[in-house]
């Protein structure tokens, strides 16, 4: 199993589980008087994709390793006919500023059990979790 991107394997950015996203919206509608005008990082966990690797790989008992693409490849896998352009070229404006150090904000996680009522999910949690469903 190969895990392929164009940001380097030590580069370490912030996660969060789609579904800790979803408990975090259902608490808030359930009180939003509490939660007006209130702004809630969402990044849970710190990872580079080489961690990611490592974690989906020991969740299924096989080698997964990390790939950096090239700058090239990259372009030309977000260049792909039909896609949106200006999103696209977004994602490369961002990827780069990531590798230029320029989003020093990339690594941030934040602590949002009291908020979800429990402990975030981890890598290791979705990547079980998916292992079971597949």
């Amino acid at each position: 199993m190969v895990i392929r991107n164009h940001l380097p394997a030590g580069l370490q950015v912030s996660w969060i589980d789609a579904r800790d996203i979803g408990w975090l919206a259902a608490a808030i509608l359930r009180d939003l008087t509490r939660h007006a005008a209130r702004t809630y990082p969402l990044a849970t966990e710190r990872l580079s994709f080489s961690d990611i690797a490592e974690t989906l790989g020991r969740s299924r008992g096989k080698v997964c390793r990390y790939e950096e693409i090239d700058f090239e490849s990259f372009l030309a896998q977000r260049r792909k006919p039909g896609r949106d352009a200006a999103y696209e070229d977004s994602i490369v404006s961002y990827y780069q500023g990531l590798r230029g150090g320029l989003i020093p904000e990339c690594a941030d996680v934040f602590d949002l059990r009291g908020l979800l009522g429990d402990s975030p999910a981890t890598m290791a949690d979705f990547a079980l979790r998916e292992m079971a469903s597949t």
